[in-house]
């Protein structure tokens, strides 16, 4: 029997201050925490879910039209990630769709950039799918950027710090679908293997069946599903920025019976060119950076490569920066 870790949830109604002060306990202790009167309706969340199901219960054939391009955007069927690739004997037991936001048009400068490029819509087999992710994403995205500016305080910095850094950020919506499989840790079969998230904060809504399991002083706990919040969770390059203060927590998913499982990700990272390196406020006296200076493109190059067989194949080449020197990432 897995021990439980009920995480902390956070009213963002309630005085700033107090608001302030329990995200930084949050993140310097597991960097997960659960977001309560968040502004996102029941309505849009739910009809994401309804989109989401429909959008997987479609033919492999049909799914397959909108695969993953080089920008990874797209379809990616069930096994094609291996997120914890020394500790599993199969793929993910999962299938997913990546889709950006603000949404890139094939002719504007921006999709000049790494992984910025049109959505891969299924409009054709799933006409009310794009509406209802446009409105789902907007809204994540309003929230997003809201919790930017409150971690930002958290780290003793103005406000608006991250600004520049998140004009034309790099924000992920991935609807995924687990199967209808049970993992078997023993044996190296996730649902999604041991992770840490890669980019600056990941804030996740889930269908309320169970799976998500958090690494936390050595040991694997489940984490309850908490009825009308988000979870959030820090990625790698707020640590990198924090020199480690603000935790990257590694984190699974494993499923314990036939029931299928729903989840939706929303990945915020800052501007695909924007530089990572160490906050003067976050190095005390005498201590040097942990982590070498890298591109948010860069560091996401490298994990996509590392984890998905697909975006591997098509042989995409890292983002030509120097900070791509870097040779060990999170």
């Amino acid at each position: 029997m897995v021990a439980a870790l009920p995480l902390p949830v956070i009213d963002l109604s309630r005085d700033e201050k107090e608001v302030v002060t329990a995200l930084r306990s949050a993140c310097l202790d597991h960097g997960f925490f659960c977001v309560s009167k968040h502004g996102i309706s029941q309505e849009v969340i739910m009809q994401q879910f309804e989109e989401s199901k429909k959008f997987y219960a479609l033919d492999l054939e049909t799914k397959m039209k909108y695969e993953s391009d080089h920008n990874n955007i797209g379809f990616t069927p069930m096994g094609e990630q291996t997120l914890d690739p020394p500790n599993q004997t199969t793929g993910d037991t999962k299938e997913s769709c990546y889709l950006r936001w603000p949404e890139v048009p094939a002719d504007s400068e921006l999709a000049k950039l790494p992984f910025m490029g049109p959505n891969k819509w299924p409009d054709a087999d799933l006409p009310s799918f794009r509406p209802v992710f446009e409105a789902y994403m907007t809204a994540l995205a309003d929230l997003s950027a809201r919790l930017t500016r409150l971690l930002a305080l958290a780290l003793h910095l103005p406000d608006t710090w991250f600004d520049d850094k998140f004009d034309h950020p790099f924000l992920t919506c991935r609807p995924i679908h687990y199967a209808e499989q049970a993992s078997n840790p023993a044996s190296g079969v996730f649902g999604a293997g041991a992770h840490t998230d890669w980019g600056f904060t990941t804030l996740l809504i889930t269908d309320g069946t169970p799976g998500l399991q958090l690494n936390y002083k050595g040991e694997w706990l489940d984490v309850p599903p908490v009825d009308d919040a988000i979870v959030v969770n820090l990625g790698d390059l707020l640590q990198r920025w924090t020199n480690d203060q603000f935790k990257s927590t590694l984190h699974r998913v494993v499923t314990r019976s036939s029931k299928e499982r729903y989840s939706c990700a929303f990945f915020v990272s800052p501007n695909v060119n924007a530089l990572v390196e160490c906050l003067p406020t976050c190095l005390k006296p005498g201590e040097t950076p942990k982590h070498k200076p890298i591109t948010c493109a860069a560091y996401q190059h490298g994990k996509y490569l590392e984890t998905h067989s697909g975006y591997a194949a098509l042989g995409a080449t890292a983002p030509s920066t120097p900070a791509c020197e870097e040779e060990a990432p999170l």
